[in-house]
């Protein structure tokens, strides 16, 4: 890809959103993973520049003690317990890495991402 497009859909985005934007550049063949299974500790956009990639998108359970509170099962989201539940497991920066077996307690779907 052109460092130069990449360069200047990165300052759209900042345009766009009024906030700074990281640019991270990924490539690989369409069945092979690029990165191990993981979370962010922030939002992600992503865009498929040539060919098409399958994402296994999964929403982590929150822990026991989040979902104990019966204010929170009432009252906060599956998006919103797992949120406390990765602010819960931060250590500085970055995410959570997960085993592939973890997977399977996870709400998970299948995205297609494909160029243009």
């Amino acid at each position: 890809p052109d460092v130069h497009l990449l360069t200047h859909i990165q300052y759209q985005l900042e345009s766009e959103l009024l906030c700074p934007v990281t640019a991270h550049v990924y490539v690989s063949p369409r069945d092979v993973k690029a990165l191990d299974i993981h979370t962010d500790p922030y939002d992600v956009f992503v865009t498929q520049i040539q060919g098409s990639k399958m994402w296994k998108i999964c929403l982590p359970l929150p822990p026991a003690s989040v979902a104990n509170s019966a204010h929170d099962r009432e009252c906060l989201s599956p998006a919103d317990r797992a949120l406390r539940r990765e602010m819960q497991s931060w250590y500085g920066l970055g995410g959570t890495n997960y085993a592939a077996h973890e997977l399977d307690a996870m709400d998970c779907q299948y995205v297609e991402t494909r160029a243009g």
